[in-house]
């Protein structure tokens, strides 16, 4: 469903760290992207298995053509 909710996955160092649902209203991505609806935001605490500087990467579950997991973006983060 391109306008929502989605599934999100967060991994840790390339490990699975959990799962989250983007149904929170985001307009400015309404806006940037029109057809896509308003509810595709995410926003949640997941307690990392890792410590340290830890790269963290968060995948749309089943978007894009076909079944695929869309990369979403990856950040560096100090884990205390």
């Amino acid at each position: 469903a391109k306008a929502g909710p989605l599934s999100v996955h967060v991994y840790a160092n390339g490990k699975y760290a959990g799962a989250l649902t983007a149904n929170k209203s985001r307009p400015d991505v309404a806006a940037a992207y029109p057809g896509y609806g308003s509810n595709l935001g995410y926003d949640n605490w997941i307690s990392l298995p890792v410590s340290g500087s830890v790269q963290v990467c968060v995948y749309g579950i089943n978007i894009g053509a076909g079944y695929t997991n869309t990369q979403l973006g990856c950040r560096t983060l100090t884990v205390g």
